[in-house]
């Protein structure tokens, strides 16, 4: 009679949260396909956490920070999932139902701020209806009611922040049933699966549109005897569960454990505890793959830090051995959906903190252990997406054209953020089919950090793997445009060079010098009739080219964010700039004449000129005034969409040192802005920056001062919605690219200390982005 009272009351409040709402597109939900889940057409991994406390804590509105900075931190490593109360019974404080069917306002818009928040950051939530236990109310709470009261209260819930109904929300991926159902009454199992199987059927008929699973702590019951006698620890085996049978039902979604092995084996050594891990969670996943035909979720693990002789490298086992099996079966195409370590609080927490809570900012051996997972796993959904045929796999888009509003780039709308990278070398790589992986492997690692911007060659100008093998003659080669398209990647494209490597300046002029021009000097470039209009057919060839992979023209293409009309120009031949100026003025205005849909630059390194001779004196390294350059000249012409500038003060200033060398970067930095906000009144691209590994006493250290310098600034500027567009480092290339690497070379899959700076550097500017701040600069 208890169970069937429970029963009947938690019917009604499931019922009840749906009444009366319109049903949602299936646009954004997560759903399932045989042993995988998938978001828009990708397979979809839960790595991720546990945060009971969340609605308690958005209960109250000066406490809500604290949801906030838990979910941007678990973004910032990668981290997709949370998974929190979505209970707390009875006469308790903070209570969400007071009475059967009377909720509390407040805590109900703690729960509303919690699902709008996750909504905004980009977490899915798994949320469990009721608890086991006691905690928060519980079973024991629904009984207690139904021995006292004889009426329920109904209510309908939407969510005051987002007006959507939960049942209509992407953000929610899951409901679970119960955390941790037991019936210890029935150690059979029959009346949990009973109960399981009316209320997952139900809570289905109300709410078709989200996955549902049971909340279950995965021990085995009669249907698996060999597995409940070898993996059970004693005590379950009177909890009346059984995850076979629990499981196979077909209202249920997916399938839920839990692995407490330092609770349920609290004697056993490390190298015990991580033998028996390893065959809980093998032998589960094979049984969801083999048995259930369903996704499994390790819902909660971890390690407490109360365990006898507990050390951080015991927890770092743990997650390490939890990790590499859903990663070894994800990897496969396995069972294995993701697991949610217990568990995360915010910083001064202490009242919620356990012996197994982590702070994901202080970057504990642990975090980084949760981030590389993270990343392992993001990659690996992209990886089985772009080889499946039968997931219905959509293209990853790069929605829109990004444009200028003062000094701002504007994308959909929101201010967009260049926080990206060098490789020269995408077009180089995907000539040879073999090797394009290493485009697509880079682009993955990239989008995992949340870089938004590639810099790379739109020239190869004779030669081995030319482009252009001839004036106006290309080869067929367009792979890495269509993979930055599908991995949403933006693209600024150079159309030459200034130097000889892969063609430059030097083999357009080398090219008329065949024909019979009268040309003697690099510099033709700039003033000769005919090198002037090879160019001129280079940039039609290119925006107007047909990709043989998308079908889209470049000029109509919106993953090209914009051109730059050559990779710092420079003209020795005439010092003062006017050459240059009346060069770029000519051919800005005609790429905007055959383009009019993409951004342009001029691809300039920074130098001034005569316009600003404090700025000349104070700034340039002598050798480049003599360079033909000026930043300001060069960047007011009309057709010139914004400012591009490059930072190598240990090339230009060889004999400083460290600190005078970080001194002279800021103000680089600063006054090229001060100029593009008051001068130029455009966006400013710092479009090349490192730390050479060459450099006298370098160390890695030093990197990370020279990247953290000029983040800094970079962002500091943007917070305040000035012209600092973004930062493009030199350069990265994927693993084994040997041929490839010099002393600024970074490899995004090894997770340095400068990677990590410049995954930060990413999630500050995205905050920035979602907030939508524009500046009041017009033009």
């Amino acid at each position: 009679m208890k169970c069937l009272c429970f029963i009947v009351l938690l019917a009604i409040v499931i019922a009840q949260s749906y009444v009366g709402v319109e049903a949602a597109p299936s646009d954004g939900f997560v759903s399932r396909n045989g042993v995988q889940f998938i978001l828009n057409g990708k397979p979809f991994y839960a790595n991720g956490f546990n945060a009971y406390w969340l609605a308690y804590e958005a209960t109250d509105p000066t406490t809500r920070f604290k949801i906030t900075n838990v979910f941007q931190n678990a973004t910032s490593l990668g981290l997709t999932i949370a998974r929190t109360w979505g209970f707390r019974d009875g006469a308790i404080y903070r209570a969400l139902q007071t009475a059967p069917g009377s909720y509390d306002e407040q805590t109900f818009q703690g729960l509303d701020f919690v699902i709008a928040e996750a909504k905004r950051i980009g977490i899915k939530l798994i949320i469990p209806l009721v608890n086991n236990w006691d905690d928060y109310g519980g079973k024991k709470q629904y009984v207690d009611w139904a021995r006292s009261k004889g009426e329920v209260t109904v209510l309908n819930r939407v969510n005051t922040f987002t007006k959507v109904a939960y049942k209509d929300e992407p953000a929610i991926m899951a409901w679970q049933l119960m955390n941790e159902p037991r019936c210890g009454v029935d150690k059979s199992g029959k009346t949990l699966m009973d109960w399981i199987n009316e209320m997952a059927p139900f809570v289905k008929s109300v709410d078709p549109n989200h996955l549902l699973s049971t909340g279950h702590e995965g021990f085995y019951g009669d249907s698996s005897p060999e597995r409940k006698n070898s993996l059970n620890p004693v005590s379950a085996n009177t909890v009346g569960a059984d995850f076979i049978a629990n499981h196979n039902i077909d209202a249920i979604d997916f399938a839920s454990m839990h692995c407490g092995s330092d609770l349920w084996f609290q004697r056993l050594d490390q190298n015990s505890r991580l033998a028996f891990i390893k065959r809980w969670l093998e032998g589960h996943i094979e049984d969801a793959q083999n048995i259930l035909k369903k996704p499994v979720i390790l819902a909660e693990f971890g390690l407490g830090s109360d365990t006898p002789r507990y050390t951080l490298a015991n927890r770092d086992g743990v997650f390490t051995t939890t990790y590499d099996i859903i990663y070894a079966s994800a990897q496969k195409g396995g069972s294995a959906a993701g697991a949610l370590f217990w568990e995360v609080i915010s910083e001064g927490m202490s009242n919620f903190a356990g012996p197994s809570s982590i702070i994901l900012s202080d970057k504990s051996s642990t975090v980084n252990i949760i981030s590389e997972q993270a990343r392992k796993m993001g990659l690996l959904a992209i990886l089985i997406a772009q080889n499946s045929s039968d997931l219905g796999v959509k293209s990853a888009s790069s929605d829109g054209f990004v444009s200028r509003k003062g000094v701002q780039f504007i994308l959909n709308g929101k201010p967009f953020y260049a926080n990206g990278f060098n490789a020269y070398w995408l077009a180089y790589e995907a000539t040879d089919s073999t090797t394009r992986f290493k485009i697509t492997y880079m682009f993955q690692n990239a989008t995992i950090h949340d870089l938004t911007i590639v810099r790379t060659w739109g020239f190869r100008d004779g030669g081995y793997r030319a482009l252009q093998i001839a004036p106006g003659v290309y080869d067929e080669k367009t792979f890495q445009v269509t993979e930055a398209k599908r991995l949403g990647i933006k693209m600024i494209i150079t159309f030459v060079n200034n130097y000889s490597d892969f063609g430059g300046r030097k083999q357009y002029v080398d090219w008329a010098k065949n024909t019979g021009q009268n040309v003697s000097s690099d510099d033709d470039f700039y003033t000769n009739p005919l090198v002037k209009q090879y160019y001129k057919n280079h940039v039609k060839t290119m925006v107007n080219r047909v990709n043989t992979f998308t079908k889209v023209e470049y000029k109509d293409e919106p993953t090209i964010m914009g051109w730059e009309l050559m990779n710092e120009p420079q003209c020795r031949a005439d010092p003062s700039g006017k050459t240059l100026t009346a060069w770029m003025n000519e051919m800005a205005l005609y790429v905007k004449s055959v383009d009019s849909k993409h951004l342009l630059s001029t691809g300039l390194e920074g130098f001034y000129g005569d316009l600003s001779p404090q700025r000349k004196t104070s700034l340039n390294p002598v050798a480049a005034n003599v360079l033909g350059t000026d930043f300001i000249a060069n960047h007011k012409l009309d057709a010139i969409d914004f400012a591009s500038i490059h930072s190598y003060p240990d090339l230009w200033f060889p004999n400083l040192d460290e600190k005078s060398r970080l001194n002279f970067l800021r103000k680089w930095l600063e006054c090229h802005l001060e100029d593009a906000q008051n001068i130029l009144k455009k966006p400013l691209i710092l479009g090349e920056f490192g730390k050479p590994t060459n450099t006298p006493g370098y160390t890695q250290a030093q990197r990370d001062a020279v990247f953290n310098a000029t983040f800094d600034t970079i962002y500091e500027s943007a917070e305040k919605g000035g012209p600092a567009a973004g930062a493009l480092f030199w350069h990265v290339i994927s693993d084994g690219m040997n041929n490839f690497k010099d002393p600024l070379s970074i490899v995004l899959s090894e997770n340095s200390t400068t990677v990590n700076i410049i995954t930060e550097e990413s999630r500050k500017l995205g905050l920035i982005r979602g907030k939508g701040k524009l500046s009041k600069t017009k033009i």
